[in-house]
């Protein structure tokens, strides 16, 4: 910030026969009249500016980083869920390149905040997920916060209001660079913080890039989103509805397991554990408790909506997470279905033991996080940590753990542009190309097809038609005719993901799209 220049009387000048024998003042002060005063004052006013200038840049920039938005990156889709460490490693190398870069990295997360105006499409894609197995990580976000304090980041829950607004709100305040793939903050009115969409560390280094798609949503989508500056909303460095409890008397989890249909969800195994942790937290009853289940009668997803009272029967079993496990999971309910692939069952056998560990996090009598806990059992952690007694929360075993992924990460690359999970041939150009999970999944949450056409095809197409030249699209192969299609095809979104307007008569089971 620049100063306003001092005021002074001529008087309080220093005398220039206070400084006869030093060269402190080497000019006579009574000579600076006129212009020769407003050239010195300006002389030491550009030197103090340059001064602040310097002082400015040493400060790290400050980087807003909406986490759960790059979970694929920090935790690659088919990582085995055991193989924590991947976790751990990724998240050491983004925090150290990070501060390499004079960056200050704050990571946000939303997965405990999810708000009325969202809910309905919140569960949709947790629907399509049961239906379509194509499940995550279980505890994702417990077990990203925990990657990120362990290697000494800060992280924020909003509280009473949306992530994004928080983000926004404090961005604009602080001057931050905001790090996420949401449309939202496209839509702030009279925002002025940077938004990108991409990360990458290589070499040590961390470098922030927008993509070419931000770019134009940041043009063409229309400004209706507010942010709340005076005062700016609060935030919490720990979860503000504490793992989903209290939300309205509500918890509400999603699907866990790849194998929610063959063996249930989970979470209602775990309910008699759940009860303890309310009757600990002295959380009131009835909770009510949501989750999504597989309907065989019905062959559709369902939701419980059960009414369920604290209960301490089980409280000795919040600080005993191994025969916890045990107690809800015996071998009689951990039996293979058959058809099962390996990785699947492991999978699956790790998302049983998160449920079971969280709750017990969740108790507040065990000193260790989810993480620690898990890479304990997995071996990640050395088994000493499981006897040793600390009311840190970081101990000398996670420290050389990050001592020693720290000496291997020579070479560590991670970037946002993910491996493509879905490839197709270009019906325009032929060419070979995909999208990545990021974008899959936005297309199976919004009920897209899969693309047939690359980007530079679909730029093309959009030229020809604002230069009113005809693609040719809804037209037959040759003979001119109107096509048409079923109404199961059709859908009511005028959007694709490239945010083409594609016109309220298109259809996106168009084949030729």
């Amino acid at each position: 910030m620049r100063h306003a220049p001092a005021t002074f009387s001529r008087a309080e000048l220093p005398s220039p026969h206070s400084h006869a024998t030093s060269d402190r003042c080497p000019v006579d002060v009574d000579t600076l009249t006129g212009d020769r005063l407003q050239k010195a004052w300006l002389s030491v006013s550009t030197a103090y500016t340059a001064a602040m200038s310097v002082t400015a840049a040493r400060q790290p920039q400050k980087v807003f980083l909406d986490g759960l938005n790059f979970c694929y990156v920090l935790f690659p889709d088919g990582t085995p869920h055991q193989n924590l460490d991947v976790l751990l490693k990724n998240v050491n190398a983004l925090v150290t390149a990070a501060k390499a870069s004079g960056y200050e990295l704050t990571v946000f997360v939303d997965d405990l905040q999810v708000t009325l105006a969202k809910e309905d499409v919140w569960m949709d894609r947790r629907e399509k997920q049961l239906e379509s197995r194509n499940v995550g990580l279980q505890g994702m976000s417990t077990l990203l916060t925990d990657a990120f304090r362990a290697c000494g980041a800060s992280i924020r829950y909003a509280v009473n209001v949306d992530n994004d607004i928080a983000m926004a709100s404090h961005a604009e305040l602080d001057g931050a660079i905001i790090v996420s793939r949401d449309n939202d903050f496209a839509q702030f009115q009279h925002s002025t913080f940077a938004v990108r969409d991409e990360l990458k560390v290589a070499n040590g280094r961390l470098t922030l890039t927008m993509t070419d798609r931000l770019a134009e949503r940041m043009k063409r989508l229309p400004k209706i989103k507010y942010m709340e500056l005076d005062p700016p909303p609060a935030l919490s460095s720990e979860p503000y509805l504490q793992s989903h409890i209290t939300y309205k008397g509500r918890y509400r989890r999603g699907v866990t397991t790849c194998l929610n249909k063959e063996c249930g969800n989970p979470h209602i195994d775990a309910r008699p554990l759940r009860q303890a942790v309310y009757a600990r937290r002295k959380i009131p009853g009835p909770v009510i408790e949501i989750f999504p289940v597989w309907d065989a009668a019905t062959v559709s997803a369902s939701w419980t909506n059960d009414q369920v009272e604290p209960d301490d029967a089980w409280d000795e079993f919040l600080d005993k997470p191994a025969e916890a496990f045990d107690r809800i999971f015996p071998k009689s309910k951990t039996v293979r279905p058959s058809g099962v692939s390996d990785e699947d069952w492991e999978n699956h056998l790790s998302s049983l033991r998160c449920v079971v560990y969280e709750l017990c996090v969740m108790g507040r009598g065990i000193k260790k996080s989810l993480l620690e806990l898990l890479m304990d059992h997995y071996g990640g952690l050395s088994k000493a940590s499981s006897q040793a007694s600390s009311s840190s929360s970081r101990h000398a075993d996670m420290d050389d753990l990050l001592e020693s992924l720290g000496a291997s990460m020579s070479g560590l690359t991670l970037d946002s542009k993910a491996k493509l999970v879905y490839t197709f041939r270009c019906i325009g150009c032929g060419i070979n190309d995909g999208i990545t999970q990021y974008d899959y999944d936005y297309f199976i949450s919004m009920g897209f097809v899969m693309p047939r056409r690359c980007k530079v095809c679909k730029k093309t197409q959009k030229a020809m038609r604002a230069a009113g030249i005809s693609t040719g699209r809804g037209r037959g192969r040759g003979r001119g005719q109107s096509r048409s299609f079923p109404a199961e095809t059709q859908t009511a979104s005028r959007f694709d993901l490239d945010g083409d307007d594609l016109g309220s008569s298109h259809s996106f089971g168009d084949p030729s799209w």
